[in-house]
Formats: structure tokens, C-alpha cells, sequence
């Protein structure tokens, strides 16, 4: 029954590929509505000016054709990346509008982000990019200005919003999730437990809520959540049911400083709380089990703190009946029920059992009943 317990917890837990592709999803939309937006803010900025040929490229040319004289001098050319980013520049006018130089701008931006996450990077048209970004930037802010005060003041109100958008969707700890395979995402953001990375995570999830409407950050950060936790402690349990409990190692992990502060960015006053008291609770339980209380205990308990996950969380359930009963906001009664014999004994039957099973109601209510008498009693 043992291993059976174990597989089912297992099987309950949220597949990190499924939690993965709802963050880099959100990430992807927010990112595609923003570009949308800055790309209608230039084309009506472009629109009130009435001129079509604004933008000065020609520094930003000068330089690229200096690069490939280098190359003609010893007969060579440049090939790959190189030659795609020196091409997007020397196949641009010499002058355009600001709306068709904001996209020349964003395409080698993502040149040089796609460089500088490759694993063998071409070192010459990742510089080569970002140089040339910074040019065409440069071109667009000086050729701004020499519109006037008021039309220039316009466009750095649209040049902030590009780029605040761009910060969200582009900085370094985004950039790395999203180059991960789906199932890697939890993983990496909160197994380093640097609190600077989470809220970052977190702020572009806001960022791609206010952009994308149909993205709720609220909603993936919360199964982000309950992902992590039942991981975290799921795999704990797994590993551990013979010996320490999972409220032990629950208690130990929230007393370093290391969670402490991941948990502080993680989840709110509220959530931290709970899972503390719950931790307490169940292993205060623990200490004074009866005789032949077996190991049992810290399954059914692993089983427990997964819910527990779930509902603070509110991301996706097991099928455990702790959650159906609606207990685990009172972590003491279910220290409690830890340490009877008789319900462990319904609880382990009810966490193994399918929910679709005609079996599985008539128990669940036996240990509604058997939770109500125990409230009870210690009222």
C-alpha cells in the first residue's frame, strides 16, 4: 500500500511542462501585444508630423559599410549573422520614418538577443547588432529632437513606453526562462533563490497582463506556486518516508535563510503563514504518535501538504480528501487526525483510491464524520 500511496502523489503532481508553457505563453503575448502598441504609437506619431523621410541613417550606414571595406581589403566577406545585420542596415534609405526605423531597431534587437543566448554565440555580429541598435537608436532620439521642444517631448514619452516594454520582456532573467524547455521554467527561477529573479518574473507576468488582456498573471503565478511547493515537498516525501517526516523537513527549510527569503517574494504574508502553521502543527503531531502508528503517517501527510499547496495557492488539486473536506485551514485539527490510528487507516484508503470509484463518496463522508466527532472533542 505503501508504494501505491507514493505513485499516487506522484501521478497528482502538476506537470512542470504544463506550468512552464503558461508562463513563456503569458511572457510571448504580452510581448507580441506590446510591439503591437509602440508599432501604432510611431506609425501615429508619423502620421502627425506629415513627413516621411525624418530619420537620419546615414552615421548608422557609414558604419556599416567601414565594416565591410575591412572585409574588401582582404578579400573576404562577411557571412551568417554578420551579413544579415550589415545587410538590414545598407539595404535601409539613408533617410525613413520613424515608425519603418522603430523596426529596423527591434529586428536587430532580436538578432542580439538570439546571439547572446546561443551557446556558441558569433561574437563579431553580436556587436556588430548591438552597436548597430544603439546607432539607429542614437539616429532616431537626434533626429527627434530637431523637430522641436513639444514634438520631441511626444516622442520620448513613446520612446520610454518601447522601451519599459522592452526592459520587461527582454532582461536578462526573462530571456533565460524563456530559452528553457517548458518543463525546466519553476526549476530554474526558484531553485536559485535569488529573490531579484522572482520579482523580476513576476513583474513581466504584470507587464503581460497590462498589455495582453487576456493574460492573467494573478492566475499563472499561482499554479507557478502550487508547482513549486508540491515539487519541493512532493519529492521530500517521496524520498523520505522511512525516515525524517515531511513536516520536519518542511520546518527545517522554512528556517533557512535561503527560503526564507525566496518565500518572502513567493507568496504572500498570508500563504507563508499558513504553511508554517501547518508545519508546526503536524509536527508537533508527529512526535507523540501512538504505537504502531507505522509510516503510513508521513504519506497520507505528504499528501496533505501537496493540497495544502493547492488551496492556498489555488492552482490544481490532488484527489486527496483532505481538500474535498475542506480541513486544511486548520492545520491542528489535522494534527489531530494525524494521530488516530482509525482515521490515518480511512484517509490512507481514501488517498489511494480513484475518486470515480462508487467506494470513494461513502468513505469520504465516513471521514467527514470522523473529522466532525474529532472537532468535537477538542473544542
Amino acid at each position: 500500500i505503501k508504494t501505491n500511496l507514493i505513485s499516487k502523489i506522484s501521478e497528482s503532481t502538476p506537470k512542470d511542462t504544463r506550468i512552464g508553457n503558461m508562463f513563456q505563453d503569458a511572457v510571448k503575448k504580452g510581448e507580441m501585444a506590446h510591439g503591437e502598441a509602440a508599432s501604432g504609437l510611431y506609425k501615429a506619431f508619423d502620421s502627425r508630423l506629415n513627413a516621411s523621410n525624418v530619420v537620419d541613417l546615414s552615421a548608422v550606414q557609414k558604419s556599416a559599410t567601414d565594416i565591410l571595406s575591412k572585409y574588401e581589403k582582404i578579400g573576404a566577406a562577411p557571412k551568417g549573422k554578420l551579413k544579415e545585420v550589415l545587410d538590414l542596415i545598407t539595404n535601409a534609405p539613408a533617410k525613413q520614418n520613424f515608425a519603418d526605423t522603430q523596426f529596423l531597431r527591434s529586428n536587430l534587437l532580436s538578432i542580439s538577443r538570439d546571439l547572446g543566448k546561443s551557446a556558441t554565440p558569433d561574437s563579431r555580429a553580436f556587436a556588430a547588432a548591438k552597436n548597430m541598435s544603439k546607432l539607429v537608436d542614437d539616429a532616431m532620439d537626434s533626429s527627434a529632437q530637431k523637430l522641436g521642444s513639444d514634438v520631441y517631448k511626444e516622442y520620448r514619452n513613446i520612446s520610454e513606453f518601447y522601451k519599459k516594454g522592452k526592459q520587461a520582456f527582454n532582461n536578462d532573467v526573462v530571456v533565460n526562462l524563456m530559452n528553457k524547455q517548458p518543463e525546466r521554467v519553476g526549476e530554474t527561477l526558484f531553485g536559485s533563490g535569488n529573490v531579484s529573479e522572482i520579482i523580476q518574473a513576476k513583474a513581466t507576468l504584470r507587464q503581460a497582463g497590462r498589455f495582453d488582456k487576456s493574460v492573467k498573471p494573478d492566475d499563472v503565478w499561482e499554479k507557478m506556486q502550487a508547482g513549486y511547493l508540491r515539487g519541493f515537498f512532493g519529492s521530500k516525501a517521496a524520498t523520505n518516508v522511512e525516515g525524517e517526516t515531511v513536516a520536519l523537513n518542511l520546518m527545517k527549510e522554512l528556517a533557512t535563510a535561503k527560503t526564507s527569503r525566496s518565500f518572502g517574494v513567493m507568496f504572500s504574508p498570508e500563504q507563508n503563514k499558513a504553511i508554517a502553521e501547518f508545519g508546526r502543527a503536524s509536527f508537533l503531531a508527529l512526535r507523540n504518535k501512538p504505537a504502531g502508528f507505522g509510516t503510513l503517517a508521513p504519506i497520507v501527510q505528504a499528501s496533505a501538504v501537496l493540497d495544502l499547496a493547492s488551496g492556498l495557492a489555488g492552482g490544481p488539486s490532488t484527489n486527496s480528501p483532505l481538500l474535498d473536506l475542506g480541513i486544511l485551514a486548520s492545520p491542528k485539527l489535522l494534527a489531530k487526525a494525524l494521530t488516530s490510528p482509525r482515521t490515518v487507516n480511512m484517509l490512507t484508503k481514501a488517498v489511494g483510491m480513484n475518486p470515480k470509484s462508487p467506494l470513494y463518496a461513502p468513505l469520504v463522508s465516513k471521514i467527514a464524520l470522523e473529522f466532525k466527532t474529532l472537532e468535537e472533542e477538542n473544542k
